[in-house]
């Protein structure tokens, strides 16, 4: 435990590290969230395609790739360099489907869509 006269670096919640003395760590250190919450969202700005309820097929993949999509033998990287993301993600929900990790962690289609797009 710091003494009161220690100062501390301690990150907010914004990132930004900022030097606080002893007795505002151990408070901050012992207080809680109540009142506030934290949430994850990409950064940047939110755009009003993105509150929208996406638009896919799932039925526009090929079922040559469907077949090779449970073995090792699916080479996606001429969809990356044709920059064609949306390819890949139908075919990581076939996968989760075909896995049955839809219905075991009970995941929307419009989440997991949302979800790849973000990451991708």
């Amino acid at each position: 435990v710091p003494t009161v006269r220690e100062e501390v670096n301690t990150p907010n919640l914004t990132g930004i590290v900022e030097t606080i003395n002893a007795e505002q760590a151990i408070e901050k250190a012992t207080s809680t969230l109540s009142g506030e919450e934290v949430a994850l969202a990409p950064p940047g700005l939110l755009y009003y395609h993105d509150i929208l309820v996406p638009c896919f097929n799932l039925n526009s993949v090929s079922q040559a790739d469907l077949e090779l999509l449970p073995s090792l033998d699916l080479d996606v990287f001429p969809y990356h360099d044709e920059d064609n993301r949306e390819y890949p993600r139908l075919l990581t929900m076939h996968m989760f489907h075909h896995l049955g990790l839809m219905d075991t962690f009970k995941i929307d289609d419009i989440c997991l869509y949302r979800f790849l797009r973000t990451i991708s």
